[in-house]
């Protein structure tokens, strides 16, 4: 859905934006649509469907009392999935490698455990990835104090009205990156600078994870949970760049449909986004950050991955959050922070 975006109407700085601007005012209450909760007493496989229902990524969990206990994401889901192929048959049958093995070629087993997974109450998945912990800021607050959340990594925060603390919705780095786009005039010499100078691009972070074509989707998933990372680059024999994969490509796969994890990565792929582009947002390791700035809010990613021209190998990535932590410290967000 498209969001009005709310900006200054006489010329500022963009560190006078960040901080006179309220969250309230960037990002108003939708029109009509509330804030989607999954109640505490939901199962796994209801609150996928409210996700689903939503086309929400994450979503608070609603005790009946009212209050929140915290919130489940895509991330909580893959770590569930992966504690249901490793931990608890690691007890049961030994090598967890072996383990893995054998549920993936059984698909009734697969079946089996799918349909347990799906009837354990949404309380155990609760920031069980350690991801996405519940983090608030009052509609008047302004737009610093959102942006210091998503510096350390968080993805959404929940707004909620200053003089009632009535919730009133959640703001996505995503959101935040739409706004920096409708204000790129003012971010002066930032907006030139080098992808290459970013944390997770060529000569700032470690490598990018990789899977081949053939690889089996659950296997990339498995690297995406034990990397520490929400997705991994799909290559080609060449190693030229040919897909994505991310843990929001779990959004609306129920627990009973765990058997499309042994297809391979890009037939998982097809399958689930049947309209899905041929390949990813790519640029080179010497685009400007404003122009991934542009790349990633006019296709409404998480990322873009930087890639070796003329070859498309990928050799980077440029996430929300290597770009939000950027302009944080564009704005003297840090020099802030540290008067604290």
């Amino acid at each position: 859905m498209q969001q009005e975006l709310k900006t200054m109407s006489s010329p500022v700085t963009i560190e006078q934006l960040v901080r006179c601007t309220t969250v309230g005012d960037a990002f108003p209450k939708r029109d009509q649509r509330e804030l989607v909760t999954i109640p505490a007493s939901c199962t796994i496989q209801d609150a996928i469907h409210i996700l689903a229902e939503a086309k929400v990524l994450s979503a608070p969990v609603k005790d009946k009392n009212g209050g929140y206990l915290g919130l489940v994401d895509m991330f909580d889901l893959l770590a569930e999935v992966m504690r249901a192929f490793t931990e608890q048959h690691k007890v049961e049958e030994g090598d967890v490698h072996l383990n893995w093995i054998t549920w993936v070629n059984d698909p009734h087993r697969l079946n089996v455990r799918g349909n347990i997974l799906a009837e354990q109450p949404v309380t155990f998945l609760i920031n069980l990835s350690k991801r996405n912990p519940l983090r608030f800021v009052a509609d008047k607050s302004p737009l610093l104090e959102l942006l210091l959340n998503f510096k350390e990594s968080v993805h959404r925060v929940i707004v909620k009205e200053n003089n009632t603390n009535e919730l009133l919705r959640i703001v996505s780095q995503s959101d935040m990156l739409q706004f920096i786009r409708a204000n790129l005039t003012l971010c002066g010499d930032w907006k030139n600078k080098p992808v290459s100078e970013l944390k997770s691009t060529p000569g700032g972070g470690g490598p990018i994870v990789s899977v081949n074509t053939h690889t089996r989707a659950l296997f990339a998933f498995i690297q995406m949970h034990t990397q520490g990372v929400s997705a991994v680059a799909v290559v080609d024999s060449q190693g030229i760049l040919a897909g994505s994969i991310s843990v929001s490509d779990l959004r609306s796969l129920t627990p009973t449909q765990l058997e499309s994890l042994q297809l391979p990565v890009m037939e998982f792929l097809a399958q689930r986004h049947t309209n899905a582009p041929s390949t990813p947002i790519s640029c080179s390791a010497t685009a400007t950050v404003g122009e991934a700035v542009e790349l990633l809010a006019a296709a409404r990613v998480h990322r873009v991955w930087v890639v070796e021209e003329p070859w498309k190998k990928p050799i980077g990535i440029v996430s929300l959050t290597d770009v939000l932590r950027s302009f944080f410290d564009r704005v003297g967000g840090s020099d802030e922070v540290a008067k604290m």
